[in-house]
């Protein structure tokens, strides 16, 4: 993440504690009677306090927005199609992954390849003994 949108969250931290502290503080502090109206001190910090509150809000979207579009840059969130017609998105759905699937057939192929023919060595007449003879002599 970047330091704007870690300054951005932090910023937010702040601002959404700071509201909620002067909301709540009339009555933490006893400043407000708890029958009656409101003291005008009371309704100016609840005031503020909802007005930091929005703030914080909108700085907590805007810095969820920097860090999905700094995600989106990095290649780890892909955007997604917009929704067209029922009959075209399954056919650009598996134009999409057919050369992934020709790679890992590819890969399969040749790992399997490789596979039969270590296995076809290891069945050789006495290919377990000379492999035994040359791990001996490595060893020494």
């Amino acid at each position: 993440m970047t330091l704007r949108a870690v300054l951005a969250l932090a910023w937010s931290l702040i601002m959404g504690l700071a509201g909620g502290w002067l909301i709540l503080s009339p009555w933490a502090v006893g400043q407000q009677p708890s029958s009656g109206d409101w003291t005008a001190v009371t309704n100016a910090q609840v005031r503020t306090g909802v007005g930091l509150l929005v703030l914080a809000i909108i700085g907590l979207v805007l810095a969820i927005a920097e860090g999905v579009s700094l995600l989106r840059e990095a290649g780890v969130l892909v955007r997604r199609a917009p929704a067209s017609e029922p009959g075209e998105a399954p056919l650009a759905a598996r134009d999409r992954p057919a050369a992934s699937t020709e790679d890992l057939d590819r890969a399969l192929i040749s790992l399997a390849s490789t596979l039969a023919a270590d296995l076809d060595r290891d069945r050789r007449p006495g290919a377990s003994e000379a492999a035994r003879r040359v791990d001996a002599r490595g060893e020494d």
